[in-house]
């Protein structure tokens, strides 16, 4: 632990412990306090980036991003051995269980963030015109794709596991073309009201398992993008590693919707984007040209079923949506 010792000198604080937690975190008792020392991913183009995200943060009083702490050179990271680090309070956490209040305040605590970063730009109705109908002609030709894939499957009397994967999955996997084309069209249609667009700030890689305490933790992928990004991000993760959640991600989105409301613009941009096949499509294809020699049938398995959950997560998400809808008319 010399190394970490080390690079808590910059902050003038000398360990009496340091717990190893995984290979970038580390956990340091020092004074009768517990401070993070984390490894981070960044280099000498994203440090930038992330030390803007901490300026505004502290600017704008953005109470709901982990502090970080300042070195006595009051610069937020140290450089070690070509590595950046950093330190922030340690914060106990249950993260084995994620239940409703989880989501709850996740919703609310990135709603937050997402409003009070937003800003407002015109919307280019040529360029996203132009790029829907492109994806909506995509949509139609995939459908025939995967048709045609299906009618090979179909003729071969002992299918494989993967084939059998397929045709289990077609249904859902067809509706869910079928509804985005239908969503385009209702893109299109809204777009024709609105003109303006909004930015914020963006985790990044957001998941359940990135909030303690009502502090969203690893900025370290932070963009700033449209909002629908990183609750794509938060849908996706969890329909793959949290599948138990999916209920309470569903039930509680008003949560978020209180305290970022969204477009009817907004959330069919949302659905669109969890209902995207295309990388579906990618692994069938891969399967049907790649020598089967060079593949892993058992790895392709596993990355169709997860693209499927998401998939599946996205339909019913926008069958949530439509609910809605139809309770407030």
């Amino acid at each position: 632990m010399e190394k970490q010792a080390e690079i808590l000198k910059a902050y003038n604080i000398y360990p009496q412990a340091i717990v190893a937690v995984t290979d970038r975190l580390h956990k340091v008792k020092a004074g009768g306090k517990e401070y993070a020392l984390k490894r981070s991913r960044l280099d000498k183009q994203s440090i930038e980036n992330w030390v803007s995200v901490y300026t505004r943060a502290n600017q704008e009083n953005l109470h709901e991003i982990i502090p970080v702490y300042l070195t006595r050179n009051r610069e937020m990271y140290v450089e070690f051995a070509g590595e950046f680090y950093y330190l922030t309070p340690w914060i106990e956490t249950n993260t084995r269980f994620i239940g409703e209040n989880r989501i709850q305040s996740i919703y609310r605590q990135i709603g937050r963030i997402h409003v009070q970063t937003k800003n407002l730009y015109r919307l280019n109705k040529d360029e996203l015109t132009n790029r829907f109908q492109t994806y909506q002609g995509n949509c139609t030709k995939d459908e025939t794709r995967l048709l045609a894939w299906i009618e090979i499957i179909e003729q071969k009397h002992y299918p494989s596991p993967f084939e059998l994967q397929v045709l289990t999955h077609y249904r859902d996997i067809r509706f869910s073309l079928f509804r985005s084309r239908q969503l385009v069209d209702e893109i299109l249609s809204l777009a024709e009201e609105e003109s303006s667009w909004g930015i914020s700030l963006n985790h990044g890689n957001l998941q359940a398992g990135h909030i303690f305490d009502h502090y969203f933790i690893n900025w370290e992928s932070a963009c700033y993008k449209h909002a629908v990004f990183d609750l794509m991000d938060l849908f996706r993760y969890g329909a793959i590693h949290e599948p138990q959640l999916k209920s309470h991600f569903l039930k509680n989105f008003s949560t978020y919707m209180e305290e970022n409301p969204l477009t009817s613009l907004e959330q069919a941009l949302l659905s669109l984007y969890l209902l995207n096949s295309e990388e579906y499509l990618r692994l069938v294809e891969q399967y049907h040209t790649t020598n089967e020699t060079n593949i892993s049938h058992i790895q392709l398995s596993i990355e169709l079923e997860q693209i499927y959950r998401r998939l599946i997560f996205g339909l019913s998400f926008q069958e949530m949506l439509e609910q809605r809808a139809r309770k407030d008319d």
